[in-house]
């Protein structure tokens, strides 16, 4: 069943007398004691960690990708054999005043709780766990891709329907980012008029209004990418423009997560993930935050996702700030599911490690170039700076994939690891044993 989207009353109250809740919390019991064999509530009272407040605990530099944590929500996921009315006792139970469903989730089993105010954070996930019918609960933050400013112009028309496919068909490839500008030059036919199908057909799996991607900001279909770096579109040009190239059939899936500013949370990262999962060949996520040792990143509603659809290759991108994330993690790349990549970069030529990239032996897989990246205005002139950064390394991985998967449809995860190390070119000494299998990619986007 469909949820209405945030704007139009997905968050439900949850308004009732002291007797009802009593009277519900009691059946819910009951139920999950004959279920699970849970029969009191002692484990609520677990010895707390500091409440991490809305701070971040980090060390890191870069505070932009550091977790700034919410004192007053948790994102939960739902035992799948939940009934409604033992998940509104479960909401009524834990003392959840508000909560907003996961938009577009198939089977409403993603939901983030609101508790009208601070509370001790950490005891509170510890209660939900421990006490039956959640599988996991994860916290909710926000963070930051950053991104120069392109500052392309002006545009009034922000809709996209002329560059939509006819039919999905070849390789589709979800984008998580700010959106996605489909009026710069590479989605045009060489006339530069007439618009080049490059965007997923949603006729077929529409859940509500989609005509291509989603916009999990502002709750709306129209993806369009308004921020000022157009990081978004700029991913998804490193994606596209290698695959247009050698005519490989695809499709771009455009996923907003992150306002004009850049920022996100986690719980809109969790939705998009979760949507594309259902659609996508290939997710890319140029973006990413740092454990600081609060966050419990290694158990989490991400990895339990990204296990459950063990076809669908995962691309991420490593990280820009020097760091080695075999030490300090950086997710989603360093998650250690088989099913993602994580890419960092080197600079043009490829002789050594860009001067801002992450590495890691064992947490990154490949590098690619991600200095000296063109990119076009509306009017065709090529913007200075050109780009760079991780989040422009990765996508050149992605693409790759995409020509394995185009060739060969029922290739796994292994299969495309070995492949990409097979094609991949051997680092130069100067910094091998960087990543896990000492190959680089030079996929230069002209």
């Amino acid at each position: 069943m469909f949820v209405t989207p945030y704007g139009n009353h997905s968050i439900q109250s949850i308004i009732m007398t002291n007797t009802f809740k009593i009277f519900l919390c009691g059946i819910f019991l009951f139920c999950l004691s004959c279920e699970s064999g849970i029969s009191d509530l002692d484990k609520i009272l677990e010895d707390p960690k500091p409440n991490p407040g809305v701070e971040s605990r980090s060390g890191n530099s870069n505070q932009a990708n550091t977790p700034i944590y919410s004192n007053s929500e948790l994102i939960v996921l739902f035992d799948s054999s939940l009934t409604p009315a033992q998940k509104n006792a479960l909401r009524i139970f834990h003392g959840v005043l508000n909560y907003e469903v996961c938009q577009l989730c198939p089977d409403e089993s993603i939901e983030k709780w609101f508790f009208g105010g601070p509370i001790n954070i950490e005891p509170k996930r510890q209660a939900i766990e421990s006490s039956g019918g959640v599988v996991d609960v994860d916290y909710e933050f926000d963070f930051t891709t950053i991104m120069g400013d392109i500052s392309p112009g002006s545009i009034d028309d922000t809709s996209y329907e002329d560059f939509i496919v006819s039919s999905n068909s070849g390789v589709t490839i979800a984008v998580l980012d700010t959106g996605f500008d489909p009026f710069f030059p590479f989605c045009y036919m060489d006339d530069g008029v007439t618009p080049f199908p490059i965007m997923y057909n949603a006729d077929d799996t529409e859940v509500y209004d989609e005509t291509s991607g989603w916009n999990f900001v502002d709750y709306h279909h129209n993806a369009f990418d308004d921020h000022n770096g157009k990081h978004g579109t700029a991913v998804s040009r490193c994606i596209s423009q290698p695959l247009q190239n050698d005519s490989i059939p695809h499709q771009i899936l455009p996923l907003k997560i992150c306002d004009e500013d850049g920022v996100t949370s986690y719980f809109k990262f969790i939705c998009a993930t979760r949507y594309a999962f259902e659609r996508a060949d290939i997710i890319q996520m140029s973006l990413g935050w740092y454990d600081d040792g609060f966050g419990d990143f290694e158990n989490t509603i991400f990895q339990l996702l990204t296990d459950a659809h063990r076809k669908v290759i995962v691309v991420c991108s490593a990280g820009n700030d020097t760091s080695d994330n075999d030490g300090e993690k950086h997710y989603p790349s360093s998650y250690e599911n088989n099913n993602v990549i994580a890419v960092a970069s080197t600079n043009s030529s490829s002789s050594d490690i860009s001067d801002f990239s992450n590495w890691g032996a064992t947490s990154v897989d490949f590098f690619a170039v991600g200095e000296l990246i063109p990119f076009y205005h509306y009017d065709h002139t090529l913007i200075s700076p050109l780009l760079e950064g991780t989040s422009f390394a990765a996508p050149q991985i992605a693409s790759q994939v995409a020509k394995y998967l185009h060739s060969n449809p029922d290739l796994n995860a292994t299969g495309i690891k070995n492949q990409l190390s097979s094609d991949g070119l051997v680092i130069p000494e100067l910094y091998e044993n960087k990543c896990f299998y000492d190959r680089y990619f030079s996929i230069l986007v002209d």
